[in-house]
């Protein structure tokens, strides 16, 4: 079971320990590759579901999808995907029944790309935001008198670091979309 505070009750907890059950919870974010119901038979059903649709699709050109024409499109993926041996493959996949503990590899458990992005502090000085981030260091730098008055429209001073041609580059606007 999912680590749901719904799940983990005293009483079933009890229940499961007065009649021999073991009781199995998994990590957070981890039913897609875990849970047997979504392994094993729910995968499989969404990809055939889709297949089914586009068949539909296919054999009735110029009709749309009716929920009368649904019921077809789902008794035929629901038949290939809720068998027996899917069930099955659901605990045997994830290393539930039997247990197998090389049912994952070490790649199952490195990082995601958006991990291993490069620091912002790598950024190369041509990317825009780092100009901007060197003009507003600039004027964190200054001294009050230094900083331009926004009341009086006075010009910025720009700074040597800031890239002076911006042809080819957008500036962003006020909230930083291009």
């Amino acid at each position: 079971m999912d680590n749901h505070e719904s799940h983990c009750s005293l009483e079933a907890i009890l229940f499961a320990k007065n009649n021999g059950i073991a009781l199995l919870t998994f990590p957070p974010h981890c039913s897609h590759r875990l849970q047997p119901l979504d392994v094993g038979v729910l995968g499989p059903f969404k990809a055939k579901f889709k297949v089914a649709s586009n068949d539909w699709l296919l054999n009735h050109s110029g009709r749309t999808i009716s929920l009368y024409s649904i019921i077809e499109i789902v008794g035929t993926a629901y038949a290939a995907s809720f068998t027996i041996h899917n069930i099955k493959q659901g605990f045997k996949k994830p290393g539930i029944w039997r247990i197998n503990r090389n049912a994952f590899c070490d790649e199952d458990f490195e990082s995601s790309f958006i991990t291993d992005r490069p620091s912002p502090v790598n950024i190369p000085s041509n990317n825009i935001c780092s100009a901007q981030v060197n003009v507003q260091n600039t004027f964190n730098d200054a001294s009050p008198t230094d900083v331009p008055n926004s009341s009086n429209n006075e010009p910025i001073p720009k700074s040597p670091s800031v890239q002076q041609n911006h042809s080819s580059v957008s500036q962003p606007g006020p909230s930083g979309i291009q």
